[in-house]
């Protein structure tokens, strides 16, 4: 009994130090990304003061510098917008991410690559209650949703019967 509390010891001191070393080691990743973006912040701190100085040192005219957002593709503002069109598109009173993504990656295949990546706007639209939970996924086992009756018996934009 004498060597069952000193293994339960030893194994209390293990479990205290890895915890020990985590917590350091999470610190100094903190430490290290905050010394990256504060060193980069100030380059791009210096290289604003000289560009507010150059509309002045150019004849006279002045530049325009825009910052140019690429979006994968235009017709959906976000991976949240594509994950809903599909659901729209699919319409099955059943889906889930495996079941989502050959349509998102025909229609924007530079926005989801794998159907792991819809798991966070399915969980939201599921906490927002514009689908449901049907079967909670665990592991490789997708979460399976389903539309709510209400929205199954919503006319379609498709529909003839919208006018």
């Amino acid at each position: 009994m004498d060597t069952r509390l000193q293994l339960k010891q030893i194994r209390d001191t293990i479990l205290a130090e890895r915890k020990a070393e985590i917590t350091l080691a999470t610190d100094e990743a903190n430490r290290r990304m905050n010394g990256i973006l504060s060193k980069y912040q100030k380059k791009l701190d210096a290289l604003g003061i000289l560009l507010e100085d150059e509309p002045e040192s150019n004849n006279g005219k002045e530049q325009v510098f825009e910052e140019t957002v690429t979006r994968p593709d235009a017709a959906a503002k976000n991976l949240f917008a594509a994950v809903w069109e599909a659901i729209e598109a699919n319409r099955a009173p059943t889906f889930s991410s495996k079941t989502l993504i050959p349509y998102i990656r025909e229609k924007y295949p530079k926005m989801a690559d794998s159907a792991g990546k819809l798991s966070n706007p399915l969980w939201r639209l599921a906490k927002s209650k514009q689908i449901e939970v049907k079967y909670k996924g665990s592991g490789r086992q997708p979460s399976i949703y389903r539309l709510p009756q209400k929205v199954l018996d919503a006319p379609t934009k498709g529909d003839a019967s919208l006018g």
